[in-house]
């Protein structure tokens, strides 16, 4: 099975912290402008998310199509043999391909709707503000890991790979080590919790090595390697 990654806000440092931290998969990997595709048989969702910095969001691969168009109905098909809950709640984010592509795509969650509902079903698209695409912390609000679905789409040369969200960054967990720090110091700096993971992956200190952290300040970086 082949699976799947959305990077943050800083993608080129994202890519270079999973390489750092996934070698093994550098070869098999295929890289868009902010997600990847990749083939992994030593694969762990659960650890990879926990561990990454930069991985707002990672999955599985579901099916890969051949050319430009992706059949509503076929999806709406899957998504009735594999149901969660009784009404349909799903978000839908397109990465990769070119532009009157990717927009063809992004018109697809409409069909999806009108698909299902011809079936009975109570539907929600879940979106998010001017278009982007949905936050790791929506699909845990609305669990839709468990109870709808995250569909992601990753369009390379002239394929489509279908995936689904099965794992989305803490952003509580993140937000409580950033904000919630027992002190504040505007003079050592503030540095951002998820930029010192990805810095500590980036470092790849051996086991029983040191991280030697010259500029300690409050500790930030050595508490994400700490952790």
């Amino acid at each position: 099975m082949k699976h799947f990654l959305v990077f943050g806000s800083h993608p080129k440092l994202s890519r270079a912290e999973f390489l750092a931290s996934r070698p093994h998969a550098a070869e098999s990997a295929i890289f868009l402008e902010k997600a990847a595709l990749i083939d992994d048989p030593a694969w762990s969702g659960e650890e990879l998310i926990r561990q990454l910095g930069g991985t707002v969001k990672l999955g599985d691969v579901i099916w890969e199509t051949e050319g430009p168009t992706l059949d509503a109905q076929a999806l709406a098909d899957w998504m009735m043999q594999n149901p969660r809950g009784g009404k349909v709640l799903f978000g839908f984010s397109v990465y990769g391909g070119h532009t009157a592509l990717k927009k063809r795509l992004e018109k697809l969650p409409v069909a999806l709707k009108r698909a299902l509902k011809t079936q009975g079903k109570s539907v929600r698209w879940v979106t998010s503000e001017k278009g982007q695409p949905l936050s790791p912390a929506a699909v845990t609000k609305l669990k839709l890991t468990s109870q709808g679905y995250d569909f992601v789409l990753l369009v390379h040369e002239n394929k489509i790979a279908v995936g689904l969200t099965t794992h989305a960054q803490d952003a509580d967990a993140w937000s409580l080590r950033d904000y919630g720090r027992p002190a504040r110091s505007a003079k050592s700096g503030m540095l951002p919790p998820k930029l010192a993971r990805m810095m500590v992956n980036l470092a790849q200190v051996p086991e029983g090595g040191t991280l030697f952290d010259p500029f300690c300040g409050s500790g930030t970086m050595l508490m994400e390697a700490a952790l």
